[in-house]
């Protein structure tokens, strides 16, 4: 049964009560869309390539040259090359906020704070396989992490997003009780990962 219909402010607004985003590129959407690179992280996982820690200020003092608003200069935790590359990063880079990955542990965001980013990346799995196989977890118990380490960040004053990992095979209901969980603890932004590569447009 169809309902009454709106006008599309109604339907923005009732969407936007509800959590539902609209798209950043909508003409009625009044904030600018923010450009976000994940080259120096993300990238750096292509077969074949390594980047320097020289090499990935350079690429961010470009990006930051070219408009790029956020950076994402790396996962700290991974190796103490790429914490001096996070550190070294976030301090060249002026005009641009400078985010590192995280896993759900406050010792990530420790060295995260060390680094002296602007903002956090924290990331839990939340998909069935992701779970049973690589945490040996609940989704609550995971969830009740991620939930603890977004307060923690967010009490240090920095931005927070939060990333289901493998959420494009996660179950819808658990997706969105993860996600609406984070943004009641405080996380300013939420990023839906396609970690396996698994859907299209």
């Amino acid at each position: 049964m169809v309902g009454e219909l709106k006008s599309i402010e109604e339907l923005l607004k009732d969407m936007k009560e509800r959590g539902i985003a609209t798209s950043l590129y909508n003409a009625r959407y009044n904030r600018k869309p923010i450009l976000y690179d994940t080259t120096l992280r993300d990238g750096e996982q292509t077969p074949g390539v390594s980047l320097t820690v020289e090499d990935k200020v350079k690429i961010a003092l470009l990006l930051e040259d070219c408009g790029i608003r956020e950076v994402e200069a790396g996962f700290p935790a991974i190796s103490s090359d790429e914490e001096e590359a996070v550190r070294s990063v976030s301090k060249a880079v002026s005009e641009s906020k400078v985010l590192c990955l995280c896993r759900a542990l406050k010792s990530d965001v420790d060295l995260a704070l060390s680094c002296d980013v602007d903002g956090v990346i924290v990331f839990a799995p939340s998909s069935d396989i992701h779970l049973k196989w690589k945490l040996k977890m609940s989704a609550e118990d995971v969830l009740g992490c991620a939930l603890e380490v977004i307060e923690y960040a967010k009490s240090h004053g920095i931005f927070v997003q939060f990333t289901c990992e493998d959420a494009t095979r996660t179950p819808l209901k658990r997706l969105l009780r993860f996600y609406r969980a984070a943004i009641d603890r405080g996380a300013d932004r939420i990023g839906v990962a396609d970690t396996v590569g698994c859907i299209t447009p």
